[in-house]
């Protein structure tokens, strides 16, 4: 499916040439050599990704974390600019995060850091998709939060609540809007998790900036307050009240980080040839003029 709507979207727009193109999708992802080790809410394991988009497509394609695109892509266009050192949070069927330090992209020995969903938060919590016990996401994203109005409305009785158990995240997030008292402690008792987990980040990254992306953030606008507020609630020999900010929600956030993964190898190819051709004649002249005939 996904082929097919690159090959779609460059005839609908009349693009002859491509120069790449660029799969975001979490889990372990090794950027390096295209594959996916493990992405546990999808099921895959060992799935040379880059290899069948590549032969299916005949071009150049990166596979990168979600997390990972999402942090470049704000670094370049988004909330991100002038920050040497954030972490973007992405929270949707689960938490991965890109983590910007010193202006470059934490990638790890492996290339597949940014899984910080299964940090162990409580061991006696729900099984996680990855194999262990109370992983910070099985509290925090879309199914955890979903699980936890269910469990609401069933102590509750929906007495005084708008919201059905099939409701969705952003069914939730118009509630709390509104002032739905169930929605409004579903929120409070999220960001609350949310927020402790985000003070481990903070000691361990001691980012500038947190910014929270990803479809609960977009769908449930409310949780970015209240967890900006269960921050500064934190109280320890350093302070959480960092600037905490939701991500450029666009429609189109996916498409626009994954096609960050393109541009940025190919502008370091091109600067790469640069270097290579001033290397063999350092004038400037007769290089301008090369690089004009490239």
């Amino acid at each position: 499916m996904a082929v097919s709507r690159i090959e779609a979207l460059a005839k609908r727009n009349r693009v002859d040439s491509l120069i790449g193109a660029g799969v975001a999708l979490p889990g372990l992802i090794d950027s390096g050599s295209g594959s996916v080790r493990a992405a546990a809410n999808l099921g895959w394991h060992n799935v040379q990704l880059r290899a069948l988009f590549e032969q299916r497509l005949r071009l150049p394609v990166g596979v990168e974390h979600l997390g990972r695109a999402k942090a470049r892509a704000e670094a370049t266009w988004g909330r991100g600019m002038g920050y040497r050192n954030f972490v973007c949070l992405e929270i949707g069927s689960g938490i991965g995060a890109g983590v910007m330090v010193d202006g470059q992209i934490l990638r790890g020995a492996g290339a597949s850091a940014g899984e910080v969903g299964h940090t162990l938060f409580d061991p006696r919590g729900p099984r996680c998709a990855c194999g262990l016990n109370g992983c910070w996401e099985v509290f925090c994203a879309s199914p955890a939060i979903r699980r936890r109005l269910g469990e609401h409305l069933a102590l509750d009785g929906e007495s005084g609540s708008a919201l059905s158990p099939g409701a969705t995240i952003r069914d939730l997030g118009q509630a709390a809007e509104q002032g739905d008292p169930v929605a409004l402690r579903v929120v409070a008792e999220t960001a609350e998790i949310l927020a402790r987990g985000l003070g481990s980040i903070i000691w361990n990254f001691d980012p500038g900036l947190i910014i929270l992306s990803g479809p609960v953030v977009r769908d449930c606008p409310s949780l970015v307050e209240a967890t900006r507020s269960g921050l500064g609630a934190l109280k320890a020999v350093r302070k959480f009240d960092m600037p905490l900010l939701a991500a450029v929600q666009e429609p189109n956030a996916g498409v626009i980080a994954a096609s960050a993964i393109v541009l940025f190898r190919h502008l370091e190819e091109l600067a790469k040839g640069y270097a290579e051709v001033y290397a063999v004649n350092p004038d400037r002249e007769a290089l301008a003029t090369s690089l004009a005939d490239r």
